[in-house]
């Protein structure tokens, strides 16, 4: 009886092995071989359409369709021009594209958005420096017979108004 038990265990081998890669192609999502794919086009957009990279970014892959932001309609027209060539050289690195969808729009690169330098930044004010600069501003709204709450409001606008902008009151 424990003789039949351990065959039972036993894992039946079928058909010959595989290579691991393929074991994983073939499990692998539509969605993660669609993410990956996406990743290697991203990298490569500026040897797959040149100068006009600088000017557009693909944004997504789904299905074989290949979805690209442009900055203006010549760009984009541009793109739907060499549409044979970007899918050829997506080709040549493994990726499959059917079609191009090209819309117009804004986009950054934040990666290669230069950061600003923490010394341009503006510090916050504080509550007594603002306090202070509106006794100097106290009776510049006084004349125009205003609510104190809304010309209060006022002193405070003003003098946050030319701090900011480095204005003289």
């Amino acid at each position: 009886m424990s003789n039949k038990s351990n065959k039972s265990s036993r894992r039946e081998i079928k058909g010959s092995p595989e290579h691991l890669s393929k074991v994983f192609e073939r499990l692998s999502s539509t969605h993660m071989k669609n993410y990956l794919d996406f990743y290697k086009i991203h990298n490569a957009w500026f040897e797959i359409t040149g100068k006009v990279s600088k000017r557009s970014k693909p944004i997504s892959l789904q299905k074989g369709k290949l979805h690209i932001i442009a900055d203006s309609p010549s760009v984009a027209q541009e793109i739907n021009m060499m549409s044979g060539r970007i899918i050829s050289k997506a080709l040549s690195l493994g990726i499959r594209i059917d079609s191009l969808y090209v819309c117009i729009g804004n986009f950054k690169d934040k990666a290669k958005t230069p950061k600003r330098d923490n010394n341009l930044q503006l510090k916050p004010f504080t509550e007594g420096d603002i306090l202070e600069e509106v006794e100097k501003v106290k009776d510049m709204f006084n004349d125009y017979g205003l609510p104190d709450d809304v010309a209060n409001s006022l002193r405070r606008l003003y003098v946050v108004y030319n701090k900011r902008f480095n204005l003289k009151g």
